[in-house]
């Protein structure tokens, strides 16, 4: 989630900073408005938990069943008892 709104703010920054010297150079108005500002960063974060949850729900469920599989100790696999 960090990530993401470091992307966030890092891609706000970035579009405004491009939109600012395009309006220099052609010598058009330029006027910012908060609220698509706002749905940039809403839907950055957006992405980044619907595609940072996927992989990291996969891999608690593989982890899980790893883990599972290194906890039974080396002296059950074979018993010495026979019987």
């Amino acid at each position: 989630m960090v990530l993401a709104v470091f992307g966030g703010i890092v891609g706000i920054l970035l579009g405004l900073a491009i939109a600012g010297w395009a309006t220099y150079v052609m010598v058009v108005p330029f006027t910012v408005n908060p609220s698509i500002v706002a749905l940039g960063f809403v839907f950055s974060r957006l992405i980044g938990l619907v595609f940072g949850n996927f992989p990291a729900r996969r891999a608690s469920i593989h982890r899980g069943a790893a883990t599972r599989i290194a906890a039974i100790p080396q002296s059950c696999e074979r018993s010495s008892i026979v019987g």
